[in-house]
């Protein structure tokens, strides 16, 4: 299903919205939803349909909106895309690792130059673990997760605390 919005065919996910996730203050980029437009060779839907769709297939996910959704709602780290110079072009990677190592992305970029209304996909794609290693991260959950680790009542999120011997 496509809706328009600002001149522009936006996809929907597969429970109906446009919206394919979220980016909140805390990810130290500017908050907005997150779109799938249809694009073209160049950008959107249509190019990582062409350029990107078998490895997204062959990584597991019935289709590319299944991907973009589920790296849209599971990012683990974003990142400042780069140009050819490696200077931030004023994208970002939103990545995470899938169950075999690979960085699953997909690239944002602002909804109108400046006008950050909302976030749109420029790409995205299935890449070994180091893709994306020398760009700056922006965002990191397991950075969060050390930092909150003060707040816990023992060492970490994931370790039970020791059981009291009688």
């Amino acid at each position: 299903m496509n809706n328009m919005l600002n001149n522009s065919v936006f996809l929907t996910t597969k429970q109906g919205s446009v919206v394919f996730g979220e980016i909140r203050k805390e990810h130290n980029i500017y908050p907005a939803n997150i779109y799938l437009a249809l694009g073209n060779k160049k950008n959107g839907y249509v190019h990582i349909e062409e350029r990107h769709g078998l490895q997204i297939l062959n990584a597991g996910f019935s289709s590319v909106i299944e991907f973009v959704e589920y790296v849209a709602t599971n990012f683990t780290r974003i990142k400042e895309g780069q140009n050819k110079d490696g200077k931030h072009n004023g994208t970002y990677l939103l990545q995470v690792e899938d169950r075999y190592n690979n960085t699953l992305y997909i690239e944002l970029c602002s909804s109108n130059g400046l006008n950050k209304d909302y976030w749109v996909i420029n790409s995205g794609g299935v890449f070994k673990k180091t893709y994306g290693k020398k760009y700056k991260t922006v965002w990191s959950a397991s950075e969060v997760q050390k930092q909150n680790r003060h707040l816990l009542g023992f060492c970490g999120a994931t370790m039970k605390p020791k059981k009291k011997t009688p």
